[in-house]
C-alpha cells in the first residue's frame, strides 16, 4: 500500500476553523521530512522552508511553508487510534506470511512521557511492536500507559498477535516477561507456536528446565561461529524433550538450550540461556533454525528500536505530549519500514539516497 493510501484511511481530526494547510500536505511534509533526516518539529520547519518551492508547488501552499508551530500543533492532533490501525492494516496488506515465519516482540518505551521517574508513581508510554525477522520489518503496533493496571504490555501483545496473526502458524518468540501460561496456551491455540526465554520469573519451571537439560540428553545440536574485528563468537543450540511437565504448563514440548562464548584477548566468557517452545523438531524446525531464530530475536532491538532511538533521535523528543509522541513514534516506523523496503541498504545510506531525489520518488507516485 502507497503512503497516500494509507493517508486516505486516516481522517483529519483538526478543526477547520483557520487550517492553512491540507491533511495531505502536512502528511507527505512530515513523512519526507522524517525519511530526509529532520525529525523534530524545529528541523522539520528549517527542512520544508528550505525547499519551499517544491512543496508550495506541488501543494498548492498559499501562505509558504508550515512553522514549528504548526508542525507541532499538527503531531499533536492527529488521531492516534486511526494512525495504528491504518498501520496495522497497511502492513498486514503489504506483507505474505509463510508457515514458520519467526515474528519477535518486544515493548519501546517513549522517554519524553516518563513522569515522576524516580518515585513509586512512575508512569510512561510504551509502545508494543512485532517484528519481522524475514523482512526486518515491524508489522504491528499497539501503545499503552504503565499505569493502566488492566492493560499489561503481555496482555497486549497477545491481543495484537490473536486478533491480527491467528492461525498462520508463525513462530512467536517473546522475552521472559511473557513467560506465562495463560499468554503461552493462547498464542498455541490460535494457530501459532512460541519460543520464550525462561528466567528466575517463573522459579517452578526454570528449576525444572534447568533439572531435565542436566539430566537428559540432548536430541539435537548446532554449532554457529563467527570472527570479526579480533572477538570470536560461538552459539552452540541443544534442544531437548519436555517430557517431565510442571502442572500448568503442558504447552512446552521442547526446551532450548543456548550457550554464547566470547573469546577475546584470550579471555574466555560463556553465558547459558535457556528457552521452552511448544514446537517439535521435525519439518520446519531443528536445532539450526531455533539458533538463528533465537539469535534474531534480538533484531527487533538492533535492527529496530536501536534505529529510531539512535538515527531517528527518537529519544531526544522532549514534547511530554502523549499524542504528539505516539504519533511521531508511528511516522518514524512508518519511514522506516519504507527505507529499508525501497533501498535494503543501511538506514543512514538510504537517507541519503532518499534525500537526493525525494521529489521524483514521492510526487510522482502521488501524481
Amino acid at each position: 500500500m502507497e503512503f497516500s493510501q494509507f493517508i486516505a484511511q486516516t481522517k483529519d481530526s483538526r478543526r477547520l476553523q483557520g487550517q492553512r494547510y491540507s491533511y495531505e500536505a502536512m502528511m507527505w511534509m512530515v513523512f519526507i521530512s522524517i525519511a530526509c533526516g529532520h525529525e523534530s518539529c524545529r528541523k522539520m520547519a528549517t527542512f520544508c522552508r528550505s525547499y519551499a518551492s517544491v512543496f508550495t508547488s506541488y501543494f498548492s501552499l498559499k501562505h509558504g511553508t508550515p512553522s514549528y508551530v504548526t508542525f507541532h500543533s499538527f503531531l499533536s492532533h492527529i488521531n492516534t487510534f486511526e494512525m495504528r490501525q491504518s498501520f496495522n492494516q497497511m502492513m498486514l496488506k503489504c506483507l505474505e506470511f509463510n508457515e514458520g515465519d519467526w515474528i519477535s516482540g518486544d515493548g519501546q518505551t517513549l522517554c519524553s512521557t516518563v513522569t515522576d521517574c524516580h518515585t513509586d508513581k512512575q508512569d510512561y508510554v510504551s509502545l508494543v511492536s512485532l517484528y519481522c525477522q524475514k523482512t526486518g520489518l515491524s508489522i504491528l503496533l499497539h501503545e499503552y500507559m504503565n499505569k493502566d493496571k488492566s492493560e499489561s504490555e503481555s496482555k497486549l501483545v497477545l491481543k495484537l498477535l490473536l486478533e491480527n496473526l491467528a492461525n498462520k502458524g508463525l513462530m512467536i518468540t517473546l522475552d521472559a516477561l511473557h513467560c506465562q501460561k495463560k499468554t503461552l496456551d493462547d498464542i498455541v491455540s490460535h494457530g501459532n507456536d512460541f519460543t520464550v526465554q525462561v528466567k528466575g520469573n517463573t522459579p517452578k519451571l526454570f528449576d525444572s528446565v534447568k533439572s531435565t537439560v542436566d539430566v537428559s540428553p540432548y536430541i539435537d545440536a548446532h554449532v554457529l561461529e563467527e570472527k570479526q574485528n579480533g572477538i570470536q563468537t560461538t552459539w552452540e543450540c541443544y534442544c531437548y524433550d519436555y517430557n517431565n511437565k510442571v502442572a500448568g504448563w503442558e504447552s512446552i514440548n521442547l526446551i532450548i538450550m543456548i550457550c554464547k562464548t566470547i573469546i577475546q584477548k584470550q579471555k574466555v566468557t560463556r553465558q547459558c540461556r535457556f528457552y521452552v517452545s511448544s514446537a517439535t523438531l521435525g519439518g520446519k524446525f531443528s536445532a539450526e533454525v531455533f539458533n538463528l531464530g533465537i539469535r534474531g530475536h534480538w533484531g527487533i532491538e538492533n535492527k529496530a528500536h536501536k534505529n529510531k532511538d539512535v538515527l531517528f533521535k527518537q529519544d531526544d523528543n522532549r514534547v511530554k505530549a502523549t499524542k504528539h509522541a505516539v504519533n511521531r513514534a508511528i511516522f518514524n516506523t512508518i519511514v522506516l519500514n519504507f527505507l529499508i523496503t525501497q533501498y535494503k541498504q543501511t538506514i543512514t545510506h538510504s537517507r541519503i539516497l532518499f534525500s537526493s531525489d525525494f521529489q521524483k520518488i514521492c510526487f510522482k507516485k502521488r501524481t
